[in-house]
């Protein structure tokens, strides 16, 4: 906190408020100094007001990520399917990123999964499946410290009509993770609970929140995958940074170990 209030200071964003007592006009004696605040050109504010305009947020869109991050693991060897994701280091993977930085992540993903049996006996074996992954998903964020968020659903929907046979099947499509995203972005900015925003999605359609944001005043910085970055949104936000194959790759390692 004071190595972030020193750094404003330095760069002149902010002045100290400081009470002097015990002086006399030739200025002869050692003067007591009490620490009060800060001053910013909107007015005073105390330490915890000096927090909150630092406040860092990243916002993972989660089934995007997951998706990117399990065509790497593939392409690696180490998964066969995003399901068998059920854990890594996200933590450390952005601390990395944005070193010395004190970061709040949250992961927006679907809400919990419920058996299927009605739709035939594949759809539950891939509820089942789908629900247990996502428990123990939950359970590897919790331990590093990250909020999951529930806001969108994964909803059954019909497959296209075979041409040759006619017949069609039952499918998952994760719904409204998206707009969770971007609800919760607009809702901080205009709150002004967030100074800096941190996106991590290539989903052109956070680009209205990403506008909406800016314009009140807010940083955006776009997190994408190298090679898979989203040319709209390198194009909009402040900053831009990529996540490389192998920090995904040992990010994947060390939560499991490998």
């Amino acid at each position: 906190m004071i190595v972030a209030a020193a750094l404003l200071i330095k760069h002149g964003y902010l002045s100290p408020i400081i009470t002097v007592s015990n002086t006399n006009q030739n200025c002869s004696e050692l003067a007591e100094l009490s620490f009060d605040g800060f001053a910013l050109s909107s007015g005073w504010y105390s330490f915890y007001d000096i927090i909150k305009v630092m406040r860092k947020i990243v916002y993972i869109d989660g089934q995007n990520f997951l998706y990117k991050v399990s065509e790497i693991l593939v392409k690696h060897g180490l998964v066969n399917d995003k399901q068998e994701l059920n854990a890594i280091d996200i933590r450390s993977l952005f601390e990395k990123l944005f070193p010395n930085e004190e970061l709040e992540i949250r992961f927006f993903g679907v809400a919990k999964i419920k058996r299927r049996p009605d739709f035939g006996q594949e759809i539950l074996d891939k509820s089942i499946k789908f629900s247990d992954n996502l428990r123990r998903f939950r359970n590897s964020l919790s331990k590093q410290d990250i909020t999951y968020i529930e806001a969108g659903k994964l909803k059954i929907r019909d497959s296209d009509i075979c041409k040759n046979c006619g017949s069609k099947d039952y499918r998952y499509q994760e719904k409204g993770v998206d707009v969770g995203v971007a609800v919760s972005m607009v809702e901080d900015a205009l709150m002004n609970t967030v100074d800096r925003i941190i996106l991590v999605s290539s989903d052109t359609d956070l680009l209205p929140a990403v506008l909406c944001a800016k314009r009140a005043g807010k940083n955006v910085t776009y997190v994408g995958f190298s090679e898979r970055l989203t040319r709209a949104l390198v194009d909009e936000c402040d900053a831009t940074q990529a996540l490389r194959d192998d920090e995904i790759v040992n990010a994947y390692k060390g939560a499991n170990n490998l």
